[in-house]
């Protein structure tokens, strides 16, 4: 073992993860005969030679988190901390983390931290692509992948745990991308946003790039004639160009702000001759980032005057449902006043389905817990065999006894489920539930039964499939359709559930 490899793994022990630049400095200082540019040295040559570890690639104000095995986890997870201010762009995805409760998409992580579109022809103002900037987050493990999701990501366990459920976070995301579309219409009206030569992100877990930046929505204004997206170019134009984003389930706070500015200002700097109107659509903004925006030459719209004034109170009390895990006496009058804003809200009918989609699996959980049933909201499952991870909408669950695995669809009568949705409760949930090496609900349970149940009607294929599948994984199989689970809330005298049922979904 060479000296200079004993010599900064002690001190790496004694002080714990250090900068490359700390470290030197301290190198130097504890040994006055050597030079800086030998402790640089001698640091390069411990990390290749021994246990000392780097955040290499990554680099913070130029230089490296330099640390030891034993400072994995908690030691490690609050020096990357401490330098994440060094790194701003990566400090407001860190920061957005937060805010959502442990739990950010590839879109965010482009609006947050500024990354250029992967598509970028350029490296503008130095900054990374995003799946370069998803890549450097991985790798300092402020991230985790999630299975099966592509573009969502949570919280890496070293720096903490996701305090909402993951099923909860993506509901919210869909409701945040169909008030994005409807958005879109205001825009035109107002904004005079070109109707069919503008981009919207395609998905809630995505976004759209613009001129080396990334939105929620782009495109030309009417300010002259209707021209389609292109690269800005340094001349005179009479067009316009609007960029939009929306955050619909929190505070839109100071980082967002910031991280908004930072986009705005890579465009309008690197194209001076061309006119660029930001637009921001929240439920409600901090004090100081109503101000910066205003300030900043960004226009902040509040959920109110797009939507209307149900629409707040209708998030605000859906926000309130979703966070129950396991309903209580008081969610059944908050549920019946949730489903009587959404018939009251201008917002379109896709929208209002989403939302008695969502509200359906609590009519559900709130009829078995009736029984005398424990019932959990959206359990994550996940299959050891192939690392798939699966949601249960309710799960009920009796003496330890019985177990009901229950799939929820609150559909619009009529609504025909496909063969795919079935199959994939039966045949995949009930695989990953029964999973020896995961939750084994079998081994578990003695009674075990899989309910898939919905308002709508089976279509021929998923009913013959139906029909043919009694069990799975050791595991009962039944379809609830159409009329019955309203004559079945008839019958265990549930009143208000049942009416709920006609009211909303059977028409």
């Amino acid at each position: 073992m060479s000296k200079s490899k004993t010599t900064i793994e002690a001190l790496l022990e004694e002080t714990g993860p250090m900068d490359s630049g700390g470290l030197a400095d301290e190198l130097v200082r504890r040994h006055p005969s050597q030079t800086p540019e030998a402790a640089r040295k001698a640091i390069s040559r411990a990390q290749i030679a021994s246990r000392v570890r780097s955040t290499h690639p990554v680099r913070f104000d130029r230089v490296y988190l330099y640390y030891l095995s034993s400072h994995e986890g908690e030691k490690y997870a609050r020096a990357v901390r401490a330098v994440l201010p060094k790194k701003p762009g990566f400090d407001r995805v860190y920061k957005t983390l937060l805010a959502n409760r442990g739990w950010i998409t590839a879109g965010q992580i482009g609006k947050s931290s500024g990354s250029l579109p992967d598509s970028a022809q350029t490296n503008a103002g130095g900054r990374h692509r995003l799946a370069e900037t998803v890549s450097q987050l991985l790798h300092l493990r402020v991230l985790e992948p999630v299975v099966g999701a592509t573009d969502l990501f949570r919280i890496g366990r070293e720096f903490g745990t996701p305090r909402v459920g993951k099923g909860l976070f993506e509901h919210k995301l869909r409701i945040e991308q169909g008030l994005l579309e409807e958005a879109r219409d205001w825009l035109r009206d107002c904004y005079l946003l070109a109707y069919d030569k503008h981009r919207l992100r395609t998905s809630p877990y995505l976004c759209e790039g613009f001129n080396d930046a990334v939105w929620d929505v782009h495109g030309p204004v009417y300010f002259g004639p209707f021209t389609a997206n292109q690269q800005l170019r340094r001349t005179t134009a009479k067009e316009a160009f609007l960029v939009c984003d929306i955050l619909a389930y929190r505070q839109y706070d100071i980082n967002d702000a910031t991280a908004l500015l930072e986009r705005y200002r890579s465009v309008v700097l690197r194209w001076k001759t061309v006119v660029v109107v930001p637009v921001v659509i929240a439920p409600v903004f901090s004090a100081s980032a109503w101000q910066l925006l205003r300030t900043s030459g960004v226009t902040p719209v509040v959920f109110h005057d797009v939507f209307g004034r149900n629409v707040e109170k209708l998030l605000n009390s859906l926000w309130d449902l979703f966070k129950q895990d396991t309903p209580s006496d008081s969610t059944l009058t908050k549920l019946e006043d949730t489903l009587a804003l959404a018939r009251g809200t201008e917002i379109n009918d896709g929208i209002i389905g989403n939302l008695k989609g969502a509200l359906f699996e609590l009519i559900v959980a709130l009829a078995w817990r009736s029984q005398g049933f424990e019932v959990v909201i959206q359990k994550m499952v996940q299959s050891k065999e192939d690392l798939q991870e699966y949601e249960i909408d309710v799960v009920c669950i009796k003496a330890d006894q019985v177990c009901k695995l229950i799939e929820c669809k609150g559909r619009h009568a009529g609504y025909e489920e496909s063969r795919d949705d079935v199959e994939r409760h039966f045949a995949s949930r009930c695989k990953a539930s029964a999973d020896p090496y995961g939750w084994d609900v079998t081994g578990g349970y003695a009674n075990v039964e899989a309910l898939f149940i919905t308002t709508g009607v089976l279509s021929p294929e998923a009913r013959a499939y139906a029909d043919a599948t009694k069990r799975s994984h050791g595991i009962s199989c039944k379809v609830w359709a159409g009329e019955t689970v309203g004559n079945w809330l008839k019958e265990i005298d549930q009143p208000r559930l049942a009416a709920l049922i006609d009211r909303f979904y059977r028409q």
